[in-house]
């Protein structure tokens, strides 16, 4: 039998953008420095708009919410939430899930990695 090499295959045409069911709402609260949680609802709408409501969890209810659009990367992976202050917040397109990424771009890593996830609500 002849030695087979497993070749690594990149599928150039499928990506999160394309694939999967992204649109939506996603929930989750997100580890914050001076509160118990940031308590985060973002929507997603397919034409490319965005509405990001986020509560401090011990400090009041304080409530900021946010709108406006986002766009996708060339890879059609990663979001970026483009708001009115120019700070852009990016999120990894997953399966039902968001992934907030660093300010760099990258996926947080830790021990609270696991807490800065958003998942996609059904049934709305």
């Amino acid at each position: 039998m002849a030695d087979q090499q497993a070749t690594a295959y990149v599928d150039t045409e499928h990506n999160a953008r394309n694939s999967l069911d992204w649109n939506g709402t996603y929930v989750g609260t997100i580890p914050c420095a001076d509160c118990e949680g940031i308590e985060t609802v973002l929507v997603l709408d397919p034409q490319g708009t965005f509405e990001l409501t986020e509560t401090y969890l011990g400090k009041d209810g304080e409530q900021f919410s946010d709108h406006g659009n986002f766009s996708w990367n060339d890879a059609g992976n990663t979001i970026t939430l483009s708001n009115d202050s120019g700070e852009g917040i990016q999120f990894f397109v997953g399966e039902n899930q968001l992934f907030r990424l660093d300010r760099q771009g990258q996926r947080i890593t830790g021990s609270l990695a696991d807490m800065y996830v958003l998942t996609k609500q059904h049934g709305q």
